[in-house]
Formats: structure tokens, C-alpha cells, sequence
């Protein structure tokens, strides 16, 4: 399996500025011509019982402010971050990885992308964060956006989002034998010390990384292996 997919509807920006530009231009067909659209045939009718339509200066400010409204509320709406929290609907037992095609069995280092291309938006879900990395790369390469990029905490379990999150680079069993687990800032001491209170017993800590790096970064080795020096230059 490995994506659930949403059909994408027509974006609310795109729909903010045709309905804005459409209106504008009803607006200026009829001042032009004096012939009213078929579509704003009430929107006549109703201006005409009202004594008519003059368009003074300022109706004219008050139809170009409303337009600069809505070009800004579209703008504004596609700045806003995307899909912020994680929590993705996988299947431990049936998802399958994208990248190296094995059943997602293994909690601890699992993960899970939530991405837009194609047309549609659509999750993948990792046994490994080495997998999530690559396959990061495969969705950019193409195109596509990627909209979250889901890790759990190794200390409480917890899905956190990879990219501001840390990478404990260890000597603990994962589904690919990378050693990469995931943490908050703030919980890294924790995992150092041994205080994680899910999952198996934590490993020996060798070092740390950025989830970004790791994902701008990482590419497997031959035969599954990991790079010596692969995060040089984080």
C-alpha cells in the first residue's frame, strides 16, 4: 500500500481570484457597454430599481479596494504553513515503503510524508528515516511539494515534524540499520541518559544531526549501507 491519497480540490486562492476578477469585469462589461451579463442579470435588476449604476470615483476606489482585498486575503492564504501538525494515518503491518518496498513493522524508527503532486495530495509512510530522506529528494526532483515530513520522538513515542526536530544518529536497531531515530530538542539529554520511557531500550548516542540535513542529504550506499561522512558540511 504506502499512499493514502486526497483528491485536490480547486485551491481557495484560485477561487478567491476568479470570483474577484469576474466580478470586476461583470463590473466593467456593463460600464462599457450598458449590456449586463447573463450571469449578473439579478445584480442588473436589482441596480436598475435603484436608480441605475453611475460608476462615480468613488464606487471605482471601493470596486479596485475590493479586488486589492482579495489578491491580498489569496496571497496571505497561501502563505500560511500547510498540513503544521503530524499525524498521519498509517497501518503498522500492511503500509508498505516506497523506498526499499518492506512492510512497516517497526515503530520506533517509522515515518511518514505528507506531499502535493500530481494533482492530488497524498501520504507515504517509511520503515526507516534513511527511506524518508531518499525519498524526500524523489518528490522534489519531480516537482511535487512536500507539505509535512512526520517522525516519532524516540523518547515519548510522540509524531514531531522531522524537519525541526534532531537526528540521533546511534547505534540502535532500525528497519534499514541506518541508527537514525528522531527527537525534539529538548529531549535529547533524555535519549543520552537513557530516560525514554517507549519503545526498547535506547542505544549508545554517537552523535547528532539536523531532520534537515538528513533529508537534504542522505542517500543510501551500496547494498543499503550508510555513507561514511555523508552529513559532512551540517
Amino acid at each position: 500500500m504506502g499512499a493514502a491519497t486526497t483528491p485536490i480540490s480547486i485551491p481557495a486562492s484560485l477561487a478567491l481570484l476568479s470570483m474577484a476578477g469576474l466580478a470586476a469585469g461583470g463590473v466593467a462589461l456593463w460600464y462599457s457597454t450598458g449590456a449586463c451579463p447573463p450571469f449578473y442579470e439579478p445584480v442588473c435588476s436589482y441596480i436598475s430599481r435603484s436608480g441605475g449604476f453611475v460608476l462615480t470615483r468613488r464606487r471605482l476606489l471601493m470596486l479596485g479596494g475590493g479586488l486589492a482585498v482579495a489578491l491580498i486575503a489569496a496571497y496571505l492564504w497561501r502563505r500560511q504553513p500547510e498540513e503544521a501538525t503530524c499525524s498521519p494515518p498509517i497501518s503498522y503491518g500492511r503500509d508498505e515503503c516506497p523506498v526499499c518496498k518492506m512492510v512497516i513493522d517497526y515503530e520506533p524508527s517509522s515515518a511518514a510524508m505528507f506531499v502535493e503532486e500530481f494533482g492530488r495530495r497524498r501520504w507515504y509512510f517509511f520503515d526507516d528515516l534513511g527511506c524518508a530522506a531518499v525519498w524526500y529528494k524523489v518528490v522534489k526532483s519531480r516537482g511535487g511539494r512536500v507539505l509535512a515530513v512526520c517522525a516519532r520522538d524516540r523518547v515519548d513515542g510522540r509524531w514531531i515534524d522531522l524537519r525541526n526536530a534532531v537526528v540521533l544518529i546511534t547505534d540502535e536497531f532500525t528497519s534499514m540499520n541506518t541508527g537514525f531515530l528522531a527527537a525534539r530538542p529538548e529531549n535529547v539529554d533524555r535519549y543520552r541518559r537513557g530516560d525514554v520511557r517507549w519503545g526498547p531500550r535506547p542505544g549508545r548516542l554517537v552523535k547528532t544531526t539536523t531532520g534537515a540535513c538528513l533529508l537534504e542529504r542522505f542517500k543510501y550506499g551500496e547494498t543499503w549501507s550508510v555513507p561514511p561522512g555523508w552529513d559532512e558540511g551540517c
